[in-house]
């Protein structure tokens, strides 16, 4: 073999406010030239290449890396180990495209449903239906404060009782889960994660998850990734502080850190029906106390079902940054139709959002 061409996409369809529509998608391509029999073998999935996001990778004669070459049997299943070297990108990132490309290869996706969510994105079991899917999700239908919803930055009302969002989270052990609709990193329960603090009450982090593209929006635009932080206090009361990202060249310091866990767990779905656990060990959350100064206050619901109601809404106004590499990653551990994960945007049902802007506040308030 001559030499190996590794080509990877990662990206969403262009908003014309500036933000990406389209979510996260993957297209890989795989080219094993031979100057012996001239073969190839050519493998992708997701959607159409975006040339400004593409990166080539090739690995030529004794430049190549051992290979692990190794193939492994499941369920009638063949998954394939690729010899290559990384250049543009960072190896686990590669690594996962690799392991996303074992099952596509064959087929043969790792499929989810085996004793997984009972509702989904698309069809018969999306948003749309999830009211009927089980006497346990009524509230989808039903409910008339449910989230997500539209921000009009025009309507939302200044609001002089609001309290700057205290939020203070460290160093915490964690675990990176598949919740078959989600990537999820769950904290132990000893609030060692942090708090955020809203009318005097603590609110312990207990887990994060991300959906692609955002499930909020800002003036009808949408983003390609949010990450939800989901707090409860000790009496049961929720609440959600929610962050929008772009993608840019900056990577996020947060999914920076568990990088090669989310390789390590699209490996475990790979070998399961479902992705076992994956210990991500001490994860500095201190990053997420940034950007605090604005935030949009609401009472909503879950975005799942059961899509309870009666949360209490952030939503951080200061979008962030990750890169096209990272958010691919991010979802890529998910059956293919889970990558595209966000509930449509709910009516308002005469809901006012509240705004609290950190320099004007400090000016009402001053003596």
């Amino acid at each position: 073999m001559d030499h190996l061409d590794f080509d990877a996409y990662g990206g969403g369809g262009h908003h014309a406010g500036g933000g990406f529509g389209g979510g996260v998608s993957l297209t890989l391509g795989l080219q094993q030239h031979d100057s012996h029999d001239g073969g190839s073998v050519n493998i992708a999935f997701g959607a159409p290449p975006t040339p400004a996001h593409h990166h080539h990778c090739r690995a030529v004669g004794g430049n190549r890396v051992p290979s692990l070459c190794a193939q492994q049997l499941k369920g009638g299943f063949r998954v394939f180990f690729i010899q290559m070297r990384t250049c543009t990108t960072n190896a686990a990132f590669f690594l996962l495209l690799l392991l996303c490309a074992c099952c596509v290869a064959t087929g043969l996706a790792c499929d989810p449903n085996g004793g997984g969510a009972k509702f989904g994105y698309i069809g018969s079991i999306g948003p749309a239906h999830w009211g009927s899917l089980s006497p346990n999700f009524t509230q989808c239908a039903r409910g008339t404060h449910q989230s997500p919803i539209d921000i009009s930055t025009a309507e939302a009302a200044l609001n002089p009782g609001l309290q700057p969002l205290h939020r203070d989270y460290t160093v915490a052990n964690a675990t990176l889960v598949d919740n078959v609709f989600n990537i999820a990193l769950r904290f132990d329960d000893d609030g060692a994660a942090g708090s955020v603090r809203i009318d005097g009450k603590v609110y312990r982090l207990k887990q994060m998850h991300w959906h692609s593209p955002s499930e909020h929006t800002i003036n009808g635009q949408r983003f390609p990734v949010e990450l939800h932080m989901v707090h409860a206090s000790d009496d049961g009361n929720v609440t959600v502080v929610a962050m929008l990202y772009r993608f840019g060249s900056r990577p996020d310091p947060l999914l920076w850190q568990i990088q090669d866990k989310l390789a390590a767990l699209y490996a475990e779905g790979c070998r399961a029906e479902e992705g076992a656990p994956v210990p991500a060990g001490n994860v500095s959350l201190w990053s997420l106390r940034l950007y605090s100064h604005t935030y949009y206050r609401y009472v909503g619901s879950f975005t799942t079902p059961p899509c309870t109601e009666n949360v209490i809404w952030s939503v951080l106004a200061q979008v962030r940054e990750m890169t096209v590499d990272q958010a691919a990653a991010l979802m890529a551990p998910l059956e293919q139709t889970y990558r595209r994960n966000n509930r449509p945007t709910q009516p308002m049902n005469g809901r006012i959002v509240q705004v609290y802007y950190h320099r004007f506040m400090n000016k009402k308030t001053a003596p």
